[in-house]
């Protein structure tokens, strides 16, 4: 971030220097993206921690696995990638 970002031309690619700026502002979106992908990848056992506190949870083991992989497959398909495209 000391010495900065080089910064091209979207249309000629040309390089029009560099700025510590975009150096900050990218370095900062990283950040933020990452902590929305960690937060999302905790949803599922939180909602099986809610689950469980509510007394909710099935007694019976295969419908106890069947939430769970239900939640892992919800996180893999939804989570992961909401918290992926936050910041493109």
């Amino acid at each position: 971030m000391q010495k900065g970002i080089s910064v091209f031309h979207p249309e000629t690619g040309e390089d029009l220097g560099k700025s510590k700026k975009c150096a900050y502002d990218a370095v900062i979106n990283t950040a933020i993206s990452r902590i929305f992908l960690n937060v999302t990848i905790f949803l599922p056992p939180i909602a099986l921690v809610c689950i469980e506190k509510a007394h909710m949870m099935p007694k019976n083991w295969y419908l106890k696995t069947l939430l769970e992989a239900i939640l892992i497959s919800s996180e893999l398909y939804l989570a992961v990638p909401v918290g992926i495209a936050m910041f493109p």
